[in-house]
């Protein structure tokens, strides 16, 4: 009897583990860049102070010094950060202050800002008429928000 119930939960202890199935094998550098690559068939080597993966089945390669390596790890999806690539064609410099729970950004006319919670909702959205100061917010409530300038991102927090 403590032999069949043996096997019985060592067949039950086995059926149940497994092992995730990753598609990616994603490299972060230090300043916060990821390069996913399809981790099958994705080689490693390390020569001259780099870290080089190569996928040959796919073509895809990355080269990263090692003293910019971050970590290394395995995803189901390619893309890790959420966010999507900026357009750097059109930079924009800008200044982003606070006062009385709004948000006010000097920039040139025709800058394209967006306000964004720490949920990742927008909060705000407005194209600047005037290089001036202006409130691209209502009244509101504590908290960090993401000011996106153009391509730029400015953290800010609301006290």
């Amino acid at each position: 009897m403590k032999k069949t119930l043996l096997t019985l939960a060592t067949a039950l202890c086995a059926a149940s583990a497994s092992a995730d199935d990753y598609s990616y094998f994603v490299l972060q550098q230090t300043d916060g860049t990821c390069t996913p690559l399809t981790a099958v068939g994705t080689e490693i080597t390390f020569s001259g102070g780099n870290l080089i993966a190569t996928n040959t089945a796919t073509g895809q390669s990355a080269t990263i010094a090692l003293t910019a390596l971050k970590c290394m790890y395995f995803s189901t999806e390619s893309i890790t950060t959420g966010i999507d690539d900026t357009d750097d064609s059109r930079t924009t410099q800008a200044a982003v202050t606070t006062n009385a729970g709004r948000i006010y950004v000097a920039a040139e006319a025709g800058t394209r800002v967006t306000v964004v919670n720490v949920a990742g909702a927008v909060v705000a959205e407005t194209t600047l008429a005037t290089s001036a100061a202006t409130a691209v917010t209502p009244v509101m409530q504590r908290g960090v928000y993401v000011v996106i300038v153009n391509n730029t991102a400015t953290k800010i927090a609301l006290k």
